[in-house]
């Protein structure tokens, strides 16, 4: 599991969806003849207000496969907490593709209904994405392996910045963004 973690470029959008992103970068150390440090996630954090408020929590991972048997493991996040329960919704992909965890079953449902979770199979099925609701807010967290709207801190990177380069990096990450929000949309 991840011992360092990095934010940086909050950005609050102000629309109906009080939509915030922040970069992340997390890391382990691995010890050795020589210490080397492990990339575990480089992404992005959104926080929105949910569609659905519920109660209690939901927790959607992604799995894996071991190359034995090809076996649904999940290696990356913490399994089924003190008080979770494992569900599954009624779309199989779906299933194997993401674990679901929750203490408010009946919200899990009322936030997972066929309809969302077509579109979250269809927007993220090739994306590696964790999601994480929690009363009227919804966090996900895209592991996308760049930072959106990154500047330097190198005065000399700064200076030599391809601006083209970086706009269009921001348009993309717009259009990106805007087709995350809606694939939690009904």
């Amino acid at each position: 599991s991840s011992q360092e973690y990095e934010q940086n470029t909050a950005i609050q959008f102000h629309n109906e969806n009080d939509l915030r992103i922040q970069n992340c970068y997390a890391r382990h150390e691995s010890t050795g003849k020589k210490t080397t440090y492990i990339c575990d996630f480089l992404g992005q954090i959104f926080c929105m207000n949910s569609p659905v408020s519920i109660e209690g929590e939901v927790r959607i991972v992604p799995t894996d496969r071991s190359k034995f048997l090809n076996k649904e493991v999940q290696r990356r996040y913490p399994p089924c907490e003190k008080g979770e329960k494992k569900i599954d919704t009624e779309d199989i992909q779906n299933n194997e593709r993401y674990d679901i965890y929750t203490n408010d079953e009946m919200g899990a449902r009322r936030f997972l209904t066929p309809g969302r979770i077509r579109k979250f199979t269809e927007h993220f099925s090739d994306r590696e994405i964790s999601v994480y609701l929690k009363g009227s807010k919804l966090y996900f967290a895209v592991n996308s392996g760049y930072s959106l709207f990154h500047v330097s801190w190198d005065w000399m990177d700064f200076w030599q910045m391809n601006y083209d380069k970086e706009w269009e990096r921001f348009r993309f990450s717009l259009e990106y963004i805007q087709e995350i929000c809606k694939g939690f949309e009904e």
